[in-house]
């Protein structure tokens, strides 16, 4: 299996109307492939926010991932 980090990033609006990235906590994941590994990476990400599963919910927490 191939070792990935998943990096996660929230995109804000500054004062000055320009946005910004955010880095979020990044996870480390095994995987079989980059699908399998998006997919893992952002059930742990919820694990570790305490957010609940589902797009949705990741979507207030984190807006991008980057593996």
């Amino acid at each position: 299996m191939a070792r990935y980090i998943a990096r996660f990033m929230k995109g804000v609006l500054g004062e000055n109307g320009h946005e910004y990235e955010i880095r979020q906590p990044s996870v480390e994941i095994e995987a079989s492939n980059k699908e399998h590994a998006a997919e893992l990476a952002k059930i742990k990400f919820c694990e570790s926010e305490n957010v609940k599963s589902g797009h949705r919910r990741l979507k207030c927490h984190g807006t991008l991932l980057d593996l």
